[in-house]
């Protein structure tokens, strides 16, 4: 599995390129309610809105269960302590990767920046693997 960051979807749709559609065939992609709230808050009317939720409905489901919390308030810590303040949906999405023990594949240059602070996060970087 691969859990998907909101950027890697969005560009998809915008672009879809053979690079995602390959690296989607050869682990199952996965999202998590962070995901899904970004993208609803992105869509510009209730038709989008309904065909997003479709779509994201073909991928595996990660859930947010109330250890997660706790994880997320440790790892807001480590970070705060660290001297990096990070978007709390990206932390959160971070600490799903981590929990789920699944890559992450986001855009998103900070989150390099992140698993500094917390090695058991895995990003996904399709060149490398694939």
């Amino acid at each position: 599995m691969i859990l998907l960051d909101t950027n890697i979807i969005v560009d998809y749709w915008r672009n879809p390129t053979e690079e995602t559609g390959l690296a989607s065939m050869w682990r199952t992609p996965c999202v998590c309610g962070v995901v899904l709230a970004e993208l609803l808050h992105g869509a510009s009317n209730e038709r989008q809105a309904v065909g997003m939720q479709e779509a994201l409905s073909k991928f595996q489901w990660l859930d947010i269960y109330p250890d997660v919390w706790r994880c997320l308030g440790l790892n807001l810590m480590a970070l705060r302590q660290a001297g990096l303040a990070m978007p709390l949906p990206d932390v959160l999405l971070a600490t799903m990767a981590i929990v789920h023990d699944v890559p992450l594949w986001s855009n998103d240059k900070h989150f390099a920046r992140i698993q500094q602070v917390l090695p058991s996060l895995q990003l996904f970087t399709p060149e490398i693997e694939s």
